[in-house]
């Protein structure tokens, strides 16, 4: 089911990663929620926010390697201050 979803990083490192295509070149796309399909975190409840267009333009894409991406999320960096801080909750408006 994986081979139907999958999408090359680029660059010398290579891999792929699974879910929803990350296209950088959309302005709204910087924050991506994402989960381990193999290695560290697989077969748990571990999930990542990745902050995709904040990494250097060499690693953005390759992050996301052995991972299968949920989602965007809108508000990236703002959720991720809040969630760095301490203070309030971020909530979730709609999956």
């Amino acid at each position: 089911a994986f081979a139907t979803c999958r999408n090359p990083c680029p660059g010398a490192g290579g891999g792929d990663y699974y879910g929803m295509k990350v296209d950088l070149e959309r302005t709204d796309v910087s924050t991506v929620l994402a989960v381990p399909v193999s290695g560290p975190g697989y077969g748990t409840s571990r999930f990542y926010v990745v902050r995709v267009r904040a990494s250097a333009s060499s690693m953005r894409e390759r992050l996301l390697a052995n991972t299968a991406v949920l989602g965007f999320m809108e508000s990236g960096e703002e959720v991720l201050e809040v969630m760095a801080s301490g203070v309030g909750q971020p909530s979730i408006s709609d999956c």
